[in-house]
């Protein structure tokens, strides 16, 4: 007995099996709205396997010449890194994608670039979430090194590395709000910050990344003409406010949203003109495309065809002095 849809005409068999494109982006992921990871630190291209970035560790300073001076070594210390292969693909078989009908295999591969536009971004959000050891403190000699023990966000950062008298550094913070006492703590840490030779580095507190569960406050407290500063009293307890002119408004400070950021509590201050580089992000160039076409073995196991994209990329820690991690803990 015949069914009912082989008693239609082959025009209505068409229109039964018809592909639709209602839904092909339902689900992906827009493009990022920004690269903030590539803007923020330093983003370089290299074939290499492994690359190792060599960094100042002393400061320039003019001292009185007494024959005696030793030249300053400009080279002491250095990082490295090597790029790890990331993947993404689509297959399907190949009676469907070849026919006339089919209309959702074109934008796959335009969405898998989106992923990897995206990819700097979710790299150093990882980074910054786990809070590596830096490089920067390895050392090493004639034989052998010695392991950095200092995180990227830490409370006893060297001023220099070779000198323990000159004290240490922290740019791991926390503030009870994204407020008016927040940012003038964080300028003045910045704007105190000293160089190897012991002066100021000049920094000047610039940008902040924060999360998109914050970027409603942040974008309040940057962009509104008025601030509430709070009154304490004499034991520490807010008992009220009082109105004033928001000074630091008026795109004083740029404020980026961190899609890719892991932690909806956390923002991070930054120098983003010292060019003190909080991270290197290295990749090989361009994703590598491969075609699974009827002459692969995927087609002749499967049935399939498909095309599959590698990325080489990496990102690491640099360098702490231009970056500051503030957790909010109100």
């Amino acid at each position: 007995m015949s069914s009912n849809f082989n008693l239609v005409s082959r025009d209505a068999q068409a229109a039964l099996t018809e592909f639709s494109a209602a839904f092909d982006a339902a689900l992906a992921t827009v493009e990022p709205a920004n690269q903030w990871a590539t803007a923020l630190g330093l983003s370089n291209t290299s074939a290499a396997i492994r690359t190792t970035y060599p960094i100042p560790v002393d400061a320039a300073g003019y001292k009185e010449d007494k024959g005696d001076v030793p030249l300053r070594d400009l080279f002491a210390r250095s990082m490295s890194m090597t790029t790890k292969k990331w993947s993404d693909g689509v297959s399907a078989l190949a009676s469907v994608v070849e026919a006339p009908d089919f209309l959702g295999w074109g934008n796959a591969p335009q969405r898998i670039a989106i992923e990897g536009s995206r990819q700097p971004n979710r790299l150093v959000a990882a980074l910054l979430k786990a809070n590596p050891l830096l490089d920067f403190y390895r050392e090493e000699f004639a034989g052998g090194s010695v392991a950095s023990t200092i995180r990227l966000f830490a409370d006893n950062h060297p001023v220099h590395i070779f000198d323990s008298s000159q004290g240490t550094f922290d740019n791991d913070q926390s503030a009870v709000a994204l407020d008016e006492e927040m940012l003038t703590a964080a300028i003045l840490r910045f704007a105190g910050r000293k160089a190897p030779n012991g002066t100021p580095m000049g920094l000047k507190l610039d940008t902040f990344l924060v999360p998109p569960a914050l970027s409603v406050v942040a974008d309040k407290f940057f962009s509104s003409d008025t601030l509430v500063l709070a009154v304490k009293n004499v034991a520490g307890a807010v008992v009220g406010g009082v109105p004033q002119n928001n000074i630091w408004g008026g795109g004083r400070f740029s404020v980026i949203v961190g899609d890719e950021l892991l932690d909806d509590n956390v923002i991070y201050a930054l120098d983003s003109k010292s060019g003190c580089v909080p991270w290197v992000v290295q990749t090989r160039g361009a994703p590598e495309e491969i075609v699974f076409d009827r002459t692969s073995d995927l087609y002749k196991t499967t049935y399939k065809i498909g095309v599959k994209y590698l990325l080489d990329m990496a990102a690491a820690a640099a360098l702490p002095h231009a970056i500051e991690r503030i957790t909010i803990t109100g």
